[in-house]
């Protein structure tokens, strides 16, 4: 049986929707490092307690899935999307007019992230489904869209606040981040291509639906299930963690990286550009790869994991202001690459039956990553009083995650099939 497919217009506008979207939510991060600084100064508070306000933004929004997976079984991911649009619009607004306290911060970011985690999920699962074969691709061709908010964001950020000053800055971002309402009411109604398709039942491989699970325990068993008939998720799965803690640290610090050895804020500012920059170029390689099909996990992940590590421990003993653009650049281009090909391989590492399940339990482990980088990213730069020493620490991460790698690499034979009669 054939799996629905889906008019031009219909992909497109899912496509544009979901590009938007990664825009804002990776782009955020690192508008939200111009302002690192200032929270600490004018909240009298530690480095560990705003990065961890500002890590729960996306670490929540990932490690939501399993909730907005539940509610999307009741609700319309277009009604779900579009609530939480305005919750990080709020959110924003709030921050810049009532922050006073450092629980309020992390009341505003985190009001936030369940924004961005009711609109993450049901966006990846809707441009999976419309475009279907053709998703590694598009995948990464719309991951350009991550490193064009990174490059563009703390810009607009850094342009608010000195013409408005910080407060408003805030608040006119949050106006800004309106826009995710848009992206929440062009998306389609999941349940409708998910029921036609449970109507339908047939045995073979080309019959093979979603697998729905509504029940957290259900979930649990089916995670375990799944991880065995798939051996390599367990090692994707590490990996994911790996590469988003590395990214949400490296967006969060490096505008104090860039401070911290002498460049005056624009300067500093603009190595989150070179780094938004190599991230396209990062994004774009990896979109190639996958068109000619030349995606391996060696180039798309051991290669880039060992590049990547060097460059970060690299950045520990450089001070200046070319050298760390130029290996802010490398840093985006190899995150940038990583992070293409976490989101395209997924489809190759499970089935199609398996592949919300997968998406889901990943996404928990991409969130766990973000929040623990603004942690512990926060207590290394506390305890050492310096933000070096925290770029070190995520060099050492990635040179640490190479032997799973590279076992996976070495044990990588293909997707194994299965479907109903397999769990």
């Amino acid at each position: 049986m054939e799996r629905r497919s889906y008019s031009q217009i219909t992909k497109w506008m899912m496509f544009a929707s979901h590009s938007l979207f990664l825009a804002f939510m990776s782009g955020s991060p690192k508008a939200n490092g111009v302002l690192l600084e200032y929270f600490v100064e004018e909240l009298d508070t530690s480095h560990a307690m705003v990065a961890s306000a500002f890590a729960i933004q996306n670490g929540l929004a990932f490690m939501m899935a399993p909730v907005t997976n539940t509610l999307l079984e009741s609700v319309s991911a277009r009604k779900v999307s579009t609530a939480g649009g305005f919750l990080v619009a709020a959110s924003y607004m709030y921050c810049g007019l009532q922050v006073q306290f450092v629980w309020q911060l992390m009341l505003a970011f985190l009001v936030s992230g369940v924004g961005l985690g009711l609109q993450c999920l049901p966006s990846s699962m809707l441009l999976e489904e419309v475009f279907q074969s053709d998703f590694p691709m598009i995948v990464s061709l719309s991951h350009v869209f991550i490193f064009v908010g990174v490059a563009t964001l703390p810009q607009l950020m850094q342009l608010l606040v000195e013409v408005y000053g910080h407060s408003y800055a805030i608040f006119l971002y949050g106006t800004v981040s309106l826009n995710l309402l848009v992206c929440g009411v062009t998306l389609r109604d999941i349940r409708t291509s998910q029921t036609e398709g449970n109507q339908r039942v047939n045995s073979s491989h080309e019959g093979a639906q979603h697998r729905k699970v509504t029940s957290m325990r259900g979930m649990i068993t089916e995670y375990f299930t799944m991880a065995i008939n798939h051996g390599s998720y367990v090692a994707f799965v590490v990996t994911e963690f790996v590469a988003y803690y590395c990214f949400m640290s490296w967006t969060i610090f490096l505008v104090s990286m860039g401070t911290s050895v002498g460049l005056n804020e624009n300067e500093a500012v603009f190595l989150a550009t070179a780094g938004g920059v190599g991230g396209c170029f990062g994004k774009l390689a990896m979109f190639l790869l996958f068109r000619y099909r030349k995606a391996t996990v060696y180039n798309s992940f051991l290669l880039m994991f060992l590049i990547n590590g060097i460059s970060l421990t690299g950045s520990m003993f450089v001070v200046d202001r070319y050298m760390l653009a130029a290996l802010a650049l490398i840093n985006g281009f190899c995150i940038g690459l990583n992070l293409s090909a976490l989101a395209g391989y997924l489809p190759s590492v499970v089935c199609h039956y398996h592949y919300p399940l997968a998406l889901v339990a990943s996404y928990f482990g991409a969130g766990l990553g973000n929040q623990l980088a603004g942690l512990i990213s926060g207590i290394i730069t506390d305890l050492s009083g310096s933000v070096r020493y925290v770029f070190g620490f995520n060099g050492l991460v990635c040179l640490m995650t190479l032997p799973v790698l590279l076992q996976w690499a070495l044990n990588d034979h293909g997707m194994r099939d299965c479907n109903q009669d397999d769990t």
